[in-house]
Parts: C-alpha cells; structure tokens; sequence
C-alpha cells in the first residue's frame, strides 16, 4: 500500500493485482488472477504498461526458513509467468 501511494503521488497509474478475497486498494484498477497458474497469467493485457514491480508472493521470513522451496518455486514461478506473458504479448516494460 505504501509504494502505491507513492507511486500515485508521484503521477503513476497503478493496477495492482489481487488473489481472491484480498482487499484491493482504493485508487487503483485491480486485476484478480493468482499469478501462480500461467494461463491466467496469459490473459492479462500488459500492452501499454511501462513498468512491472513484482510483490506477489510468499513473503513470511520465518515460515520461509521451515520451508523455502516451496517459497523460492512460488515466488519464482510467478515472476517467470509474468516475464512470459510480456514476452508472448511482445512487451517489453
């Protein structure tokens, strides 16, 4: 929440993306897509977008220590379905 703030005080459109019952954030376009399953990924329209912050994910210090493949395969995963996506759309943020 705080880097979308940031990011639209300083000008940026913004749409964030949310897994099922998540809250989305006031302000912003949301797409709903668990990032985890590639052919949703596909769906989602990234032409005209000029950036991609990746902070989808697992993100619990702790748990990650008790089970990090599980945290390296998720998070990587979706950073590499999004990347693909790009690349099938010829998108180059």
């Amino acid at each position: 929440r705080h880097l979308v703030k940031e990011l639209i005080d300083n000008g940026h459109d913004v749409v964030g993306s949310i897994n099922g019952n998540e809250m989305p954030i006031e302000g912003i376009d949301v797409v709903n897509v668990d990032l985890s399953v590639k052919s949703k990924v596909y769906d989602i329209n990234f032409r005209g977008v000029d950036a991609i912050i990746h902070l989808a994910g697992l993100a619990a210090v702790g748990p990650s220590f008790d089970e990090p493949a599980k945290y390296i395969n998720l998070n990587s995963s979706i950073q590499i379905n999004i990347y693909e996506a790009c690349i099938k759309q010829e998108v180059r943020p």
